[in-house]
C-alpha cells in the first residue's frame, strides 16, 4: 500500500485553495505554492505539489481554457473577426 502524500494531509480548506492556486497560476510556480504551503505549517516539499499539479492539470485540460481571463477571449474573438471578415456586433 502507498504511502500517504504530504497534499493527502492539507485540510480540506487548504486543498481547495491550492487547486485554485494551481489553476490560476497555469500549473506553475510550484515553488511560491509550497513556500505558501510551509507558512501555513505543513511540511510539504516542491515534488509533492508538483506531482500533485500534474495529475491535476491531466484531469483538468479540457476545461482549462474555459477559465481563461476575458482578456484573452476578446483578443481571440477581435483575431476570428478580422482573420474572417466578421461585421461588429450592434
Amino acid at each position: 500500500m502507498a504511502r500517504e502524500s504530504a497534499v493527502d494531509q492539507l485540510s480540506p480548506e487548504h486543498l481547495e485553495l491550492l487547486k485554485v492556486r494551481l489553476e490560476d497560476s497555469g500549473f506553475q510556480d510550484y515553488q511560491q505554492l509550497t513556500d505558501w504551503l510551509t507558512e501555513l505549517g505543513y511540511q510539504i516539499s516542491k515534488s509533492s505539489v508538483h506531482r500533485f499539479g500534474k495529475s491535476m492539470s491531466k484531469r483538468c485540460k479540457p476545461c482549462h481554457c474555459l477559465r481563461k481571463p476575458p482578456s484573452i477571449w476578446l483578443s481571440a474573438i477581435l483575431m476570428m473577426r478580422e482573420r474572417y471578415r466578421l461585421p461588429l456586433l450592434p
